[in-house]
């Protein structure tokens, strides 16, 4: 049976060119001249001397957390309140300090969540950064990130380097990741611009969002859409409730697959890939204009084939649609 809702499709462009133009995907709010403009007047400035390559080691309770880089040689940090009248008294049970190659800026129990906490290290540095109730907002960066809040978002530029982030009930939002990607979220979408290495990506409760991914891909969500602008690696994306799009530049070095139990799925392939192709649906139909050697009847909910002589499996699998 044929239905009007929810095909599962998998197509060519007219011109190759158009799908080798993809935007990037990055959505948040970060930029770099804008998330760390200062105040007036910090209620506290400290100043630590930075090792070359150090690590700069967070752990804060609420407030919001911004990490810059500039030419220097010191780590220095800026404390402003966003409260009027605030006299800063409890800012004394700040510390920045440093121990060998680390960095540390420790915050007392008593610090409200109006404060804003503006961090200036060296470029080449890496970051473990934690803020248990506070945003966190870092520009771009030579090394490796791990930052982590329980119920705020986290904003990331370009980092050369690893990049680990996790949120409990925010979104997160990385520009680019030269290495591997971790991105996990209970409650928020997550959105990645580029990334060179293996990424992965959680969420119960969002959307997600890739503009190109040259490593392998696990993309997973429990309650939105998956959306892949141009992977050039093998391809796993999961989601019960939204739509899948995809467009694959590269040739799949393993077993992909894509599979949704709400929605549609959509694969832009180029016509030179070496696949084995295995489509489902449920409720709806099976499209293509690729040179697809189908097996099995048409009308059939299941199909497979080959695209030109055969290769790793892609299989792309709706319930609903």
């Amino acid at each position: 049976m044929r239905s009007r809702r929810f095909p599962l499709c998998l197509r060519v462009p007219s011109a190759v060119a158009a799908l080798l133009a993809v935007p990037l995907l990055f959505t948040g709010t970060l930029l770099a001249a804008d998330a760390l403009k200062a105040g007036p007047e910090p209620l506290l400035k400290l100043s630590a001397a930075a090792p070359f390559g150090g690590t700069l080691q967070v752990d804060m309770i609420r407030g919001t957390l911004e990490v810059a880089t500039a030419d220097q040689g010191d780590a220095t940090l800026e404390v402003y309140s966003t409260a009027e009248h605030d006299t800063g008294f409890s800012a004394k049970s700040v510390r920045l300090t440093r121990e060998g190659n680390v960095v540390r800026l420790r915050q007392g129990a008593n610090e409200p969540p109006t404060w804003r906490y503006r961090v200036i290290v060296p470029k080449k540095f890496n970051l473990e950064l934690k803020n248990i109730d506070g945003r966190i907002a870092v520009t771009n960066f030579e090394g490796n990130v791990k930052a982590s809040t329980t119920s705020r978002s986290i904003h990331l530029g370009n980092i050369t380097g690893d990049v680990t982030a996790e949120s409990a009930a925010g979104a997160i939002d990385v520009r680019g990741a030269t290495g591997t990607a971790r991105l996990k979220s209970a409650g928020g979408k997550l959105t990645l611009g580029e990334a060179g290495g293996e990424v992965v990506m959680e969420t119960a409760g969002g959307s997600v969002k890739i503009g190109i991914a040259r490593g392998p891909l696990r993309l997973i969500t429990a309650g939105g859409g998956i959306s892949i602008g141009a992977a050039f690696n093998t391809v796993v994306a999961q989601t019960q409730g939204g739509s899948i799009t995809a467009a694959l530049h590269g040739q799949p070095q393993n077993n992909s697959s894509f599979s949704t139990a709400g929605g549609s799925v959509e694969i832009k392939l180029l016509p030179k890939l070496a696949l084995n192709l295995e489509a489902s649906s449920q409720h709806g139909q099976v499209e293509t204009d690729l040179p697809i050697q189908w097996q099995g009847d048409e009308t059939t909910r299941l199909r497979a084939g080959k695209l030109n002589a055969g290769g790793p499996v892609l299989a792309a699998r709706t319930s609903a649609g």
